[in-house]
């Protein structure tokens, strides 16, 4: 009998394997199996001896792969290696396995048997789901330590001239005013303090600025789930006496409820935007129009004002830090550099469209988190 020619695999290597082991005939139905095979797939051994076929524990393909791909090898070759699928057990639970087969005879039998070995693979799966996860985290560091030195580049480049300026102004002024002591008129002595006290205030508002813009990334704040809507009105709210002033007004068009973002830099980024269509308008009535649009996989934002737009030479830069279009006293170019690290620690883009005098639209994404994070 057929489970004669099995009784020694039974008793011996089957059942004392650290390998689940199975048995076939051609047509797949299964002869012989183990107890480690049973107790990986959660099943009684007489729910599968002489009742199922190989392909039926098979999670995707079924017969199909099994008559395609494995039953073509063992017959060609003989054997089969470290062929890597997962098994269907009971309760329909997944196991990924590597597997290894191979025909075998007996003297009295002219019917081919085939022998299958099969190892649970699932905390290789997992150690490699982890590395591939260590391996996005260090992407992601590495660009985030990319983008620093960026920003390292960028701060050393104004320490080493913008804030020389102001430097050499009151170190100049200082040394005219040393030198001259006593003999200093009253009125050029005057003036010259004046030009020390303005050098100051500007260097003053210059190191505001560059903290604002290093702390644009440094918060400790997590990422709430917030009602857009809502979130959109507490913060137009506060320019709301400037607007009437004005003559503006801010037009919403938003296409979803909810959204996750870390609030105190996302106000940060509407308030820098919407500051900027104010000081770049033009002599026409005020007109901005925010837009929210929902797509697979992030939220699509849109600026839209009148104001007097944007050259097309500076397109490309007005996101760089200390880059203006108006450089003043009032405007160090912070606004957009801040903006522009907001939205990427939202893990979205930022861009803008522009003519001269026909006004500007800004545009940026925000992913769709699925978990909290929090920025360190």
């Amino acid at each position: 009998m057929l489970e004669q020619k099995f009784k020694e695999d039974s008793e011996d290597l089957y059942q004392n394997a650290p390998f689940g082991y199975l048995t076939i005939q051609k047509d797949g139905l299964i002869v012989n199996v183990n107890s480690t095979l049973l107790n990986l797939l959660s099943f009684q051994k007489e729910e599968i001896l002489y009742k199922k076929k190989f392909y039926d524990l098979l999670n995707i393909g079924g017969k199909i792969y099994y008559e395609t791909h494995i039953m073509p090898l063992l017959q060609l070759q003989g054997e089969i290696s470290e062929i890597n699928i997962d098994l269907k057990g009971n309760f329909d639970i997944k196991i990924p396995v590597l597997i290894n087969a191979k025909r075998i005879r007996f003297e009295d039998d002219n019917e081919a048997y085939f022998r299958f070995s099969v190892l649970d693979i699932s905390q290789r799966k997992q150690y490699e789901l982890e590395l591939l996860k260590a391996k996005k985290e260090i992407e992601l560091a590495n660009q985030k330590l990319k983008q620093s030195n960026q920003d390292l580049e960028d701060f050393a480049y104004i320490a080493s001239h913008d804030l020389k300026t102001p430097l050499r102004n009151i170190k100049g002024i200082l040394e005219i005013i040393a030198k001259k002591g006593d003999f200093l008129e009253a009125e050029k002595k005057e003036r010259y303090f004046d030009i020390v006290i303005s050098s100051a205030t500007e260097m003053n508002k210059l190191i505001d600025n560059l903290l604002e813009f290093s702390r644009s990334g440094r918060l400790q704040e997590e990422l709430q789930d917030l009602n857009l809507n809502n979130l959109l009105e507490s913060i137009i709210q506060p320019f709301e006496k400037e607007l009437t002033e004005l003559g503006a007004y801010v037009k919403t068009e938003i296409k979803a409820k909810n959204i996750y973002v870390y609030p105190i830099l996302f106000k940060r980024l509407f308030n820098n935007l919407i500051n900027n269509s104010i000081k770049y308008r033009s002599q026409n009535p005020l007109e901005i129009n925010i837009t929210c649009e929902e797509n697979y996989d992030n939220y699509l934002f849109s600026i839209k004002d009148n104001g007097i737009g944007i050259p097309s030479e500076h397109l490309n830069s007005i996101f760089k830090i200390f880059k203006s279009l108006k450089p003043d006293n009032s405007n160090n170019g912070i606004g957009l550099s801040v903006c522009k690290k907001i939205v990427e620690h939202h893990n979205g883009k930022i861009w803008v469209e522009s003519e001269l005098g026909k006004g500007s639209i800004f545009y940026f994404t925000i992913e769709k988190f699925d978990h909290k994070n929090t920025i360190n």
